[in-house]
């Protein structure tokens, strides 16, 4: 887009300065001139433009024989006899080409449509450049977005492996203390309450709290385990 607006902007500003400083065309042309001059004289003959080439169509008279570079010759802006040669020419020169003469209206018609179109390319430009500014934002949003997930999964990771072994622990530990209930005829045993799970030393310390009904009657237990890397080191079945 911004190529686009360049380009525009400078045909604005070639056709404003090609009013005043117009590339002049050339064009060449033949045509027939006469020049004469008298023994001992030289005359020179002017055309129109600037000689490219010329040669003799037809010699006048039967005075002093025309030879180029000797009794005649052409220079930048015509031709020159001497000593007498008179002759008809054919030369062959090179002027500016007739201009156009262009309606000042057109042109002015030209500079207001190069005006609009500049004024359009740079609404579609601002509307590029916003569109582009939302998407950059919405971009950033997406990548923080992804990166507090990012973060938010790897805490949730770190609290998992955290709380692995405590999990392990108090599984382990609590199985133990069903299956001791039920040694000692225990029925519907079951953990109630886990009251501490924690590191001491190395291994797991966990305390909870049993219900089971034992001869009839409700009973309430608690208990104390010690594991270490999943496996019941130790357990006591009373505190």
């Amino acid at each position: 887009m911004k190529f686009a607006v360049t380009t525009v902007l400078g045909a604005a500003v070639t056709i404003a300065t090609g009013l005043s400083t117009p590339v002049q065309a050339q064009e060449q042309v033949t045509e027939t001139i006469t020049c004469q001059s008298n023994i001992g004289e030289r005359a020179s003959c002017a055309v129109n433009g600037e000689v490219v080439s010329a040669g003799i169509q037809r010699q006048i008279g039967e005075n002093t024989p025309c030879f180029l570079n000797y009794t005649w010759g052409f220079e930048e802006n015509g031709l020159w006899t001497g000593n007498g040669c008179s002759a008809e020419f054919v030369v062959t020169v090179e002027r500016a080409a007739p201009q156009r003469v262009i309606d000042p209206e057109v042109l002015r018609e030209r500079l207001r449509d190069a005006r609009r179109e500049t004024r359009r390319v740079r609404r579609e430009l601002t509307k590029e450049q916003e569109s582009r500014a939302l998407i950059e934002a919405e971009l950033a949003e997406a990548q923080a977005a992804l990166r507090d997930a990012e973060a938010g999964r790897a805490a949730t990771q770190g609290q998992r492996r955290k709380r692995q072994p405590a999990i392990r622990s108090v599984s382990q530990c609590s199985n133990r203390a069903v299956r001791e209930a039920t040694k000692f005829g225990a029925v519907n045993a079951r953990v109630a309450e886990i009251v501490s799970a924690r590191p001491t030393k190395g291994v797991w310390l966990v305390i909870g709290r049993l219900l089971s009904d034992l001869n009839g009657e409700r009973t309430v237990n608690y208990f104390r385990c010690w594991s270490e890397k999943g496996k019941v080191i130790n357990f006591e079945n009373s505190i």
